[in-house]
């Protein structure tokens, strides 16, 4: 590439110099014409001495003329009006074989009579001499000679028309340069050009080429197809054409970093999104290339659509999951009989402390009933973010927390798997816990308490007689380090190369090959790294390094804020009398108004009659749901040109954070999920609702609330 553009800065130049060569030409003819045109008052002015001067300038103004004409390089011909050749260097001569012919004074009609093989080009040069004259202005263009030897040169051919002041014609200057080599380099690699386009085309995934500024150079048919563009026309575009902004924004950012490090990335996920809208998952290779002097030209990258494969994984894990959650169901059970027992108990002391006017101790047993309560709602809820029900954009986002505490909690609820299902079958896991405080990790708390599960499932199963699983967790320096041995039947070296594959299992049927494969992405994805190592017959330990993220800064929870307004109304819809009870209470504590319905029906009907300045609605409900109810309270709003009545969305399903489209259309502000805490609910409430002024109330169902 770059030898072609020295050729054409070459060709630029010495066409430039062409340019001043012709205005002496010109200059050198005009002389040349002048001088040969008698003079009216010759007579009258010169005598002999005189004549011998003019002749003898003229002779060195022609000597002149042909030595310029012959330093010019290429090609070049002067011609009179009537195109009768004046000069021409040897190279004009040569290229029509014309060298031993007395060419000046003749047309090209007289010159094609000495050659007859130059006939035909000689013809077409005084035909494009024509239209230089008709035009009236410099003229360019390509002309080919046919050789000898039956080959062609091609010529890169400038005709410049000279004209008397009154428009009348003078002659004409024409200068040219062998272009052959040129052309015939321009269509070898056009010719490469669709070669390489041809069998792009064949390549059934995403294959492009971009320069250095990111702009296509080349993209296939696949590429095209995928982003919805036509081939044709992907060539000068950048991704800012094709993708979304923070795509392409995206995009442009890895592929400046790997032309600036010069490093080849495989294999990487990209997530983009499609011409309709919809998410797409590509596998991404990009590597640079470069000019002949070794500076980055551009990248050459192919992506693989695997949107599909990522589908059919997540089904996959899924359903993994659904069978590791039935596992879990008696652990589960076991840990809610736990719990059950602390509530009841705790309830039995407190109703005793009651009536024998122990009044300091009922607050210390309702505390630990709530206590444990919580438990079990957290419990629920790692369950099903676990099965993979609860999205996890409804928990909370990566911060700091300690790794040891996650250990903790899936040793507890992983029990089914390594004591009691062991134990039913006569076999015995014994369990050796290390946990260090204070292992602080930057991430998920969902993410790693899954990685953590699975470890701990792989371990009970590689396990067929008694053994012992080893759970360690430790600081090193800037890393969290979480070890998990076991004294199973181990793995082969060639297995344990393969162990992180997607879709690669030694369980057979029993397993999709998808857990540890998900389980290095969660751990890259939050800096660290996952290791696999043992033999055959010598159980297997797998260690996971974290980096040791700062202690957070400790943040006193804020006292629960009484309304500064006692008139806030209100509206909660459930079809249970005990839910209702409960936040009636909890709200009208804290000094809000609170109405209550038990249907979606009737919380409208109070909704259309009475001002309202916050609606809290059960999601499943008989009859109208609650996302029904948001849209007609949504709709009314607009009806009555006010602002929309914030709305509450209350649930005990979890993963509502993946109806986007129903939260839109719902209008839906918050969501709560069941069981419910009373200072979290006020505290949502505090966010969603603009305290109003007090306003008189008229309909007779305020008054009974």
């Amino acid at each position: 590439m770059k030898d072609q553009d020295k050729t054409k800065e070459e060709l630029t130049k010495e066409l430039g110099e062409m340019r001043q060569r012709i205005a002496e030409l010109e200059q050198s003819l005009i002389t040349l014409k002048d001088r040969r045109e008698p003079t009216p008052s010759l007579d009258t002015i010169t005598g002999a001495a005189e004549r011998t001067t003019t002749e003898d300038a003229l002779r060195e103004s022609e000597q002149q003329l042909r030595t310029l004409v012959a330093a010019v390089p290429g090609i070049v011909y002067l011609k009179d009006a009537e195109g009768r050749w004046l000069q021409a260097n040897d190279n004009g001569l040569r290229i029509f074989e014309l060298q031993d012919v007395d060419y000046k004074g003749k047309s090209e009609i007289d010159l094609a009579e000495y050659n007859e093989h130059y006939s035909e080009a000689l013809l077409t040069c005084k035909e494009t001499d024509e239209r230089a004259w008709v035009e009236g202005r410099a003229v360019r263009g390509d002309e080919v000679i046919p050789t000898a030897d039956g080959s062609d040169k091609v010529f890169d051919i400038i005709k410049v028309p000279l004209f008397h002041p009154n428009g009348r014609r003078k002659g004409i200057v024409i200068v040219g340069q062998d272009i052959t080599a040129r052309k015939k380099a321009e269509t070898a690699l056009r010719e490469q050009f669709e070669i390489q386009r041809a069998l792009l085309s064949t390549i059934p995934v995403c294959a492009y080429l971009k320069d250095k500024d990111g702009v296509y150079l080349l993209a296939n048919d696949a590429t095209c197809e995928l982003f919805g563009i036509m081939d044709h026309t992907v060539r000068g575009k950048t991704d800012y054409d094709i993708l979304t902004y923070e795509d392409a924004d995206r995009v442009r950012r890895d592929d400046v970093e790997i032309m600036r490090t010069g490093q080849v990335r495989r294999s990487y996920d990209e997530q983009l999104t499609g011409p309709q809208g919809h998410l797409l998952w590509l596998s991404t290779s990009k590597a640079p290339f470069y000019h002949a002097d070794g500076e980055v030209a551009g990248l050459v990258g192919i992506s693989i659509d695997v949107t599909e494969l990522r589908r059919a994984q997540e089904l996959l894990l899924q359903s993994e999951r659904f069978k590791a959650v039935a596992d879990l169901a008696a652990g589960v059970a076991h840990n809610f009989n736990n719990l059950l027992q602390i509530v009841i108990g705790n309830l039995e002391l407190a109703v005793m402390d009651l009536k024998s006017g122990n009044y300091p101790y009922v607050q210390d047993s309702l505390e630990k009933v709530l206590k444990s309560s919580g438990f079990g709602a957290e419990t629920v809820r790692r369950l099903q973010s676990f099965a993979g029900i609860r999205d996890g954009s409804r928990l909370p986002k990566k911060g700091a927390f300690d790794l040891s505490g996650i250990v903790e909690q899936a040793l507890e609820m992983s029990t089914t798997w390594w004591k009691t299902i062991p134990e039913k079958q006569g076999r015995k896991i014994s369990m050796e816990v290390r946990l260090q405080s204070g292992c602080l990790i930057q991430g998920e708390k969902n993410e790693l308490f899954e990685v953590t599960v699975n470890l701990i499932k792989n371990a009970t199963e590689a396990i067929t007689q008694d053994g012992t699983i080893d759970v360690e967790t430790c600081i090193e320096e800037d890393q969290v380090i979480l070890n998990v041995r076991d004294t199973g039947v181990g793995i082969s070296e060639e297995n344990r190369t393969r162990l992180f594959n997607p879709f690669f299992t030694t369980k057979s049927e029993a397993g999709s090959g998808l857990g540890l494969a998900s389980s290095r992405k969660i751990i890259e994805a939050c800096g660290g790294n996952i290791l696999c190592a043992g033999s055959e017959g010598n159980g297997t330990t797998f260690t996971i390094r974290l980096p040791l993220a700062q202690q957070p800064s400790e943040h006193p929870e804020l006292p629960v804020q009484e309304a500064s307004d006692p008139r806030t109304t209100i509206l909660v819809i459930d079809d249970m009398e005990a839910v209702l009870d409960v936040l009636k209470g909890g709200l009208t504590r804290s000094g809000h108004v609170v109405v209550t319905a038990s249907s979606g029906e009737q919380g409208l009907a109070i909704f259309e009659e009475n001002p309202i300045d916050v609606v809290i609605c059960d999601l499943g409900m008989p009859g109208i749901n609650g996302w029904e109810v948001g849209k007609r309270i949504r709709s009314l709003c607009e009806e009555r040109r006010i602002p929309k009545t914030p709305f509450i969305l209350l649930t005990g399903w979890g993963g509502q954070a993946t109806e986007a489209e129903n939260i839109a259309e719902s209008g839906v502000d918050a969501v709560i999920e069941k069981p419910i805490n009373i200072e979290n609910t006020l505290e949502i409430i505090r966010q969603v609702v603009e305290i109003k002024p007090p306003r008189e109330f008229d309909n007779p169902i305020f008054a009974e609330a």
